[in-house]
């Protein structure tokens, strides 16, 4: 991998911003480390520009939309064009490494977004992309993003598997994609299958009881807190109960 080209800009501190370009990803690194109270899981929610002054003063000229928006932008557009996410990999507190890439991860992604339509992406915060790109690689989300999943299911966007914490894009996204037999599987077994099965197992061993990793054997791809939940269902509904605490509980068919 040949470095292009790169351009060197003098700044307050003894070292330059270096900007190196390669075939598939443009990496700039810049002296001095992130700004106080700015980390790689805070930076689009936080800003602090170096220069307070000349930040605002671009704003006043109109040269940039808002203060602190680049980092915004450079993440929703990355996942408007399928593109990887830029990474800070490597990034300590004396310098910030920025890897932006050129290629593209997946055509049918791009196809996708168009059926979200423009108007609807541009309301978008750079946070709903991001949640938008991880659904739809099949990657966990972080606890703080779950509130922006939920929007996008009210919008049609995107749904909750069976397992109620996932979340999967909307059935309609599958039928375009021709990705039907993957919405079927991403789904999974509905929640009245799950009760049945778990009941299931209480009623055959109802006289000794079933301890909690039973039932991750009855629904091995479930969450713990997804299988609480379908006990506590069964215990409103009158058909389960629980004896003992901690480790010693046991649950038993009623």
């Amino acid at each position: 991998m040949s470095e292009v080209c790169t351009s060197n800009l003098n700044v307050a501190l003894s070292s330059s911003i270096s900007v190196r370009q390669y075939p598939k990803r443009l990496l700039v690194e810049n002296p001095g480390g992130f700004p106080e109270g700015i980390t790689e899981a805070n930076i689009l929610d936080k800003q602090n520009p170096r220069n307070r002054r000349i930040a605002e003063a671009f704003e006043k000229c109109g040269l940039v939309e808002r203060s602190g928006q680049g980092v915004d932008l450079m993440f929703s557009t990355a996942v408007i064009q399928s593109k990887p996410l830029p990474e800070y990999t490597g990034t300590d507190k004396h310098n910030v490494l920025l890897a932006i890439y050129g290629q593209i991860k997946n055509p049918e992604f791009l196809n996708f977004l168009e059926q979200v339509g423009s108007k609807t992406l541009a309301s978008f915060t750079a946070h709903h992309l991001i949640v938008i790109d991880k659904v739809f690689e099949d990657k966990k989300l972080f606890e703080a993003e779950r509130k922006y999943a939920k929007e996008l299911v009210d919008l049609g966007i995107l749904e909750r598997s069976s397992n109620q914490y996932k979340f999967i894009l909307s059935q309609r996204f599958h039928d375009f994609m021709d990705r039907k037999g993957e919405y079927t599987r991403r789904k999974g077994l509905s929640k009245n299958h799950h009760l049945t099965l778990i009941e299931e197992h209480l009623r055959r061993n109802k006289k000794h009881g079933c301890p909690f990793d039973d039932f991750r054997q009855v629904l091995p791809h479930a969450e713990d807190r997804t299988i609480r939940y379908y006990l506590a269902v069964l215990k409103k509904s009158g058909k389960a109960e629980c004896k003992g605490a901690g480790r010693n509980a046991k649950w038993y068919a009623v």
